[in-house]
């Protein structure tokens, strides 16, 4: 979505033809080639802000996760959280690596997400230069790490999964540009290995995976004879999801019955009249309420309309790495309206990935 949007906003004639962006950039004012400096170190002071205020405090979700993380010290390692059948527990691990060198603390407990989150902002970077241009790269990418708010402060909260997700679905996205241009077996293995650990952290890697394997599929078909690295890559990254299947009847295969979570069409329209804007930082989160009244309304269809004319901009570019992003926005509410899970819209936490 950042990439998309900043690829319209910033050079909105130049997706026909790259050169004219990069004559741009050469005539823009220093400010604006600071302007991604800024918000780097705005995102970094908002989140200082954050774990030294009320915000940074830590709930039951976290605290699950700091458990967890002792117990892995004290050589007691699962694959998923306590009493469920998702979530892996990649995110607790490191936390008792961190544990272990520095003692238990909130603090340490938090660094984990922040610095996956750090991560994921380099793998919006890289795949954004690829798919794009570096001006557009450098937005996208400390767009990403600034904003919106709710964001950011998800990004300073140990759930668990989140930030492992994120990467690995990333990381997904990252190695199907790169088999689109170069088709090698290590970016197939990195492919491969990034998915299965994806689905291990869980299922809601989905929504970067699919797109890229459909990419893949539609445009690169001669990519079938990496097929069986990518899937050894897979297992691998996800074997234990799958031992704990196998060894559980295939717990996590079960879709959970979740209280007034509506229906398919439901929670796909729930994804536009709540879920983008509180993506989008419009609505108030728990409350549901909107910033600015009708203002916050009218800005968030202009923000919709620019989506939607990006897309149509880009439909012709479809075989390109931007059309694989592209795929990504279009797929996500099919994809997002699956789970019983995404009738919960109080934070937008299952939209972090768009």
């Amino acid at each position: 979505m950042y990439l998309l949007i900043r690829r319209i906003s910033v050079c909105i004639g130049s997706l026909g033809d790259p050169r004219v962006g990069h004559s741009a950039a050469k005539m823009r004012p220093l400010r604006f080639r600071l302007l991604p400096i800024a918000l780097l170190l705005a995102g970094a002071a908002i989140r200082i802000w954050i774990l030294a205020s009320p915000l940074g405090g830590v709930d039951g979700d976290e605290g699950v996760v700091a458990l967890m993380a002792r117990h892995v010290l004290n050589g007691e390692i699962r694959p998923y959280f306590w009493a469920q059948s998702y979530g892996g527990t990649q995110e607790s691990m490191l936390a008792a690596g961190v544990f272990a060198l520095t003692g238990s603390s909130v603090l340490a407990l938090k660094a984990i997400p922040i610095a996956l989150s750090v991560v994921a902002t380099v793998l919006v970077y890289i795949i954004g230069k690829l798919a794009t241009d570096e001006r557009v790269a450098r937005y996208a990418a400390a767009t990403f790490w600034a904003v919106p708010f709710p964001f950011v402060w998800l990004t300073t909260k140990a759930r668990g999964f989140y930030g492992m997700t994120m990467i690995c679905g990333l990381t997904a996205i990252l190695a199907a540009i790169q088999l689109s241009k170069t088709p090698t077996r290590k970016w197939a293995a990195i492919g491969g290995f990034a998915a299965g650990l994806g689905v291990w952290a869980s299922p809601q890697v989905a929504y970067l995976l699919l797109p890229a394997v459909v990419w893949l599929a539609l445009t690169r078909r001669r990519l079938i004879k990496l097929v069986w690295v990518a899937v050894i890559a897979f297992v691998v990254g996800a074997f234990p999801t799958i031992a704990a299947n196998v060894h559980n009847h295939g717990m996590s295969l079960r879709t959970p019955e979740i209280a007034n979570s509506g229906t398919y069409t439901q929670r796909f329209f729930h994804f536009f009249d709540s879920g983008l804007p509180l993506a989008f930082g419009i609505k108030v989160p728990y409350r549901g309420a909107w910033h600015l009244g009708l203002v916050g309304i009218a800005i968030f269809c202009a923000l919709l309309a620019l989506s939607v004319f990006a897309l149509v901009r880009l439909r012709k570019r479809r075989r390109e790495p931007i059309g694989l992003l592209a795929l990504v926005i279009v797929g996500y509410p099919f994809i997002f309206a699956i789970s019983p899970f995404s009738g919960y819209m109080r934070d937008p936490r299952y939209l972090s990935f768009l």
